[in-house]
This record gives C-alpha cells, sequence and structure tokens, in this order.
C-alpha cells in the first residue's frame, strides 16, 4: 500500500513503545496491539487492521472470525476491506466508561489493487462494559455505482457453532439456511454467543461448511451515495447465551 500509511504505522509502533498507555479498561502495548477488557467480555486490535480480534468472554475465546467487510463492484469484482494492512487509528477517548476508537482505511481486492474511486471506510469502536457500539462512514467522492456493501460481517470457513438465532424465536437456522432478524441475530456454542444489532441484520450458515457461515449487521443494495452513515450498530460477546 502506500509508503505514507507505512511511515505512520511505523511511527504509531515507536510512540507505543515508548511507553503510550490508554487509562481505563484498555491497553496500549509496546507493539501497538490495544487489549480491551471489561467485565463481560475482552477482545484486542492490532495496529495496522480494520477489525478486533481475540474476541472473549466468560473466560472462554470464541471462534476467531474473518471480516467479510466488502464492497462489490457493477463487475462482480469483490473488494475487502481486512485486506488493508495499513488502516490508521486514532485513539478518540479512554475511560473507566468507555474506549474509543477509529480505524480508517479502504477496500482491497488484493494486496497491491485497491478500490477504484478512492472509496474509504472509517470505523468509530466505542467499547463500553457490556457492548461494542459502532458507528460506520464510508465516502465514496467519485460517486460510482456498486452493487452491493457490506458491513459488520464476521464469517467462519469451517462452522464452528452449535445454533444461529434471530430476535424472533421462530427464525432459526440450526446449521442451515439464511436467517433475518428486525433486530439481531446471533451464533452460539454452549452458552457462549456473538450477537450483532443492525439496521439490516441477517445469518447464513450452510450445513456443508462449503461456504463461510456469517452474521451481517448491515447490506445495502446498488447505491452510489458520496456517503454512507450507519450509525448505532452493535457487538455483544456473552456467556449467558439462551
Amino acid at each position: 500500500m502506500k509508503l505514507s500509511k507505512t511511515v505512520a504505522i511505523l511511527l504509531m509502533g515507536l510512540l507505543t513503545a515508548a511507553g503510550m498507555a490508554a487509562p481505563g479498561f484498555a491497553t496500549v502495548h509496546g507493539n501497538g496491539i490495544i487489549e480491551v477488557k471489561s467485565g463481560s467480555y475482552e477482545l484486542s486490535f492490532f495496529p495496522g487492521c480494520m477489525f478486533p480480534f481475540r474476541l472473549k468472554t466468560g473466560g472462554r475465546n470464541l471462534p476467531e472470525p474473518v471480516w467479510l467487510d466488502r464492497i462489490i463492484g457493477m463487475d462482480g469484482k469483490q473488494y475487502f476491506l481486512n485486506i488493508d494492512r495499513f488502516a490508521e487509528r486514532k485513539i478518540v477517548t479512554s475511560s473507566d466508561r468507555e474506549f474509543c476508537v477509529e480505524m480508517s482505511g479502504t477496500y482491497c481486492l488484493d494486496d497491491d489493487v485497491s478500490i477504484p474511486g478512492k472509496v474509504q471506510a472509517l470505523y468509530r469502536y466505542k467499547c463500553k462494559p457490556d457492548c461494542i457500539e459502532v458507528d460506520v462512514r464510508i465516502s465514496n467522492p467519485e460517486g460510482i455505482q456498486w452493487k452491493e456493501v457490506h458491513v459488520l460481517m464476521p464469517g467462519w470457513k469451517n462452522n464452528p457453532w452449535d445454533r444461529f438465532a434471530a430476535d424472533d424465536p421462530s427464525r432459526t437456522a440450526n446449521k442451515q439456511g439464511v436467517l433475518k432478524g428486525g433486530q439481531y441475530v446471533s451464533a452460539a456454542r454452549g452458552n457462549t454467543a456473538i450477537t450483532l444489532y443492525g439496521d439490516r441484520v441477517m445469518g447464513y450458515t450452510n450445513p456443508r461448511n462449503k461456504y463461510y457461515s456469517y452474521l451481517s449487521a448491515f447490506r445495502r443494495g446498488k447505491w452510489k451515495d458520496t456517503v454512507i452513515e450507519i450509525k448505532n450498530l452493535k457487538i455483544r460477546l456473552t456467556a449467558n447465551a439462551k
């Protein structure tokens, strides 16, 4: 990716190595990794990456997702946000009640090809004691028309979950098919679960594990707005799922 981003990541690493720390329930380590620990969950942010990893609740690690957030062109090409390894990071607030960090990056076809039109995504993670609230802003300055956009979409290639469920109890996938919830969808194993709350939430799983099983907090079809803003998405990690 661009040299300027590489320099920014290196400088950030030097600052954290020099002893930069975040108060409250978040810690910035010398290698640039941010660890967030609340009473109900734990997660980490790796420098240069748009998404959290090492999700944990009730002392148990949740299956590690591959974040499938992406934009699909009218020609069918898919540009993924997790391929950008030089996302920029900004700590907005840090206290005993909330840790807020902004990640900004771009969608990529592969390591060398970025999305056309200077499309950028900004994710603001507000880590609170019981959940993570996420505001998203996607800028499309050239007004290019796109086929689809997917936001907050953790996926698992080999389905590690016992069950999928939506807020409507009658909508359960039981390891197969698509489900849509009016307010939330979740994937659970035993009593631990990851749940997404969003505008157009949905989940999918394939009984033969041929494709990714996934959850999604937001999906939009054909669009060419210069800005899309999605607020109040929510991730909840719980150790007492039913």
